[in-house]
């Protein structure tokens, strides 16, 4: 069977740990990478046998044989306009979160997938990490969910930092809950574009509850999600790759172990990064709509903006 030729543009860590995925996967191959700073593209170079190396991604989504490509761009304004080019060009894309800067971007990006028949999935891992697959066994239909507060706090402040990372809670909320009906926030900021705190109550329109806090100030990486409903109690923590489940008054057991033994992809895998990759492959073998399609990252974004609203901040 033909090999799946995957290309690779920004490589940073987070290209390095697609990578180090990809690579386990038989039936594909590293065909090109992409970067404009050499010392970047000489640490992938050395780690992996790769076809062909591009500083410029415009050539490469010309000139390369590539299937698809994983965009891992900085900064995240570059997101869009470098997914746009390879759609353009016939590849499935694979776009790192924050999926745009502005909505008419991320607009765009799905509207080129839609003309040009490719794939575009845009990368939540959250929804591919075993414990939130966990708790998803637990709550299969949004209307088993009473309330799911989600908790993402950092050390410092970064530039919109809703969209920029604490994307991730907020995609998970509507996962889990359903599409939002009613939006209130609040938000503390020094600097607008800079949020400190951003807390919301949301309404879906499966009768569930949902709650997000954000934090700049945390001390440290504080990731929670709990969940309450249907005479049970699920709790996820993020950092740890952690599940406790609450029946009968006592927590039940909920071991989740790897299939892998090295270590690196041990925490791949628990990630959800393996997974997501997986999955991506998989869907342009069998043409399946991703779980994080375009189209529906879309409505996470939209959901940003109904925060923003309500904070009286910046729309994206």
């Amino acid at each position: 069977m033909k090999k799946i030729r995957v290309g690779i543009v920004g490589l940073g860590n987070q290209a390095l740990r697609h990578l180090s995925a990809l690579t386990t996967f038989d039936e594909i191959e590293i065909s090109a990478v992409c970067d404009i700073n050499q010392n970047s593209l000489k640490r992938v170079l050395d780690m992996f046998r790769v076809t062909s190396h591009y500083t410029d991604y415009q050539e490469m989504a010309e000139k390369s044989d590539v299937d698809c490509v994983f965009i891992a761009t900085k900064p995240d304004e570059t997101h869009s306009k470098v997914t746009n080019v390879f759609l353009e060009n016939n590849k499935h894309v694979f776009c790192e979160k924050p999926m745009a800067t502005k909505m008419s971007d991320a607009e765009s990006m799905v509207e080129n997938a839609r003309k040009n028949g490719k794939i575009l999935m845009i990368g939540y891992n959250r929804r591919y990490m075993p414990v939130f697959q966990r708790a998803r066994q637990e709550f299969e239909k949004p209307n088993q969910i009473d309330v799911c507060i989600a908790e993402m706090c950092g050390e410092k402040t970064i530039l919109r930092g809703l969209n920029a990372n604490y994307v991730h809670i907020i995609d998970v909320l509507r996962w889990f809950c359903g599409e939002p009906l009613k939006v209130q926030a609040s938000a503390k900021y020094v600097d607008p574009d800079y949020e400190e705190t951003i807390v919301a109550s949301i309404e879906f329109d499966s009768g569930a509850r949902g709650v997000y806090v954000s934090n700049s100030k945390g001390g440290g990486y504080v990731e929670h999600v709990t969940i309450y409903g249907s005479s049970k109690t699920a709790q996820i923590d993020t950092p740890s790759a952690t599940f406790r489940n609450l029946k009968g008054g006592a927590y039940q057991p909920a071991t989740i172990t790897s299939f892998i033994t090295d270590s690196w992809r041990d925490l791949s895998y628990r990630f959800g990064f393996l997974q997501e990759d997986r999955h991506f492959i998989e869907c342009i073998k069998t043409g399946e709509k991703p779980l994080t399609s375009g189209e529906d990252s879309l409505k996470t974004l939209q959901l940003v903006n109904s925060i923003y609203a309500q904070c009286k901040l910046k729309l994206i």
